[in-house]
C-alpha cells in the first residue's frame, strides 16, 4: 500500500462457523489437500456422531450430525482452518484471518471509489460463503475506513 492511500479495512465473522461445517464437503477439502493416510481416522472422528436433546423427563430421539467439527476437541479448529483455508487464496486484498475472524484490508486512490479489491473479495467471500454452506454474521461484520484529512 502506498503511503498517503485511503484504507478501507472490513471486518467480518462466521455465524456459528464450527457448526456450519458440513462433514462430506469437508472430506471433499481434506482429498484435495492431500491427507490420505489419516483421512479414514478423521471420517470416523465425523461421522456416526449422535446428540438428541433431554429437557426435564421429556427427551427427543436421537438424530445423526451431518455438520459441526467437534468443539473442545483438539481436532476442531485443525479442520475448521483446513475447511477456510482455500477462500484465503481467491483474494486480492490483504487477508488475514483467525478462527471465524476474517479481516480484508484495501488500499483506496479516491474516497469517492472505494476499492475495487476489496469489493472483489466481498463478492467473493459471499459466494463462498454460499457455496460451502457457511454464513456471515452480518452484525459483527464491520468496515473501518482510514486515511485522509477529511471522513
Amino acid at each position: 500500500m502506498k503511503l498517503g492511500n485511503f484504507i478501507d479495512i472490513n471486518y467480518t465473522d462466521f455465524s456459528k462457523a464450527f457448526d456450519k461445517v458440513s462433514h462430506e464437503k469437508l472430506l471433499i477439502k481434506l482429498k484435495a489437500y492431500g491427507i490420505n493416510e489419516a483421512f479414514e481416522w478423521i471420517k470416523s472422528f465425523l461421522f456416526d456422531r449422535k446428540q438428541r436433546v433431554e429437557l426435564g423427563s421429556t427427551v427427543s430421539e436421537w438424530e445423526r450430525v451431518t455438520s459441526r467439527v467437534p468443539q473442545g476437541s483438539v481436532l476442531g479448529p485443525i479442520l475448521f482452518v483446513i475447511y477456510i483455508n482455500d477462500l484465503l487464496e481467491l483474494f486480492r486484498s490483504f487477508a488475514l484471518s483467525y478462527a471465524d475472524y476474517l479481516k480484508l484490508v484495501g488500499s483506496v486512490k479516491s474516497s469517492m471509489n472505494g476499492s475495487p479489491e476489496l469489493q472483489h473479495d466481498l463478492n467473493i467471500l459471499t459466494e463462498w460463503a454460499n457455496l460451502w454452506s457457511t454464513e456471515l454474521n452480518l452484525a459483527k461484520c464491520k468496515a473501518m475506513y482510514l486515511g485522509g484529512n477529511k471522513l
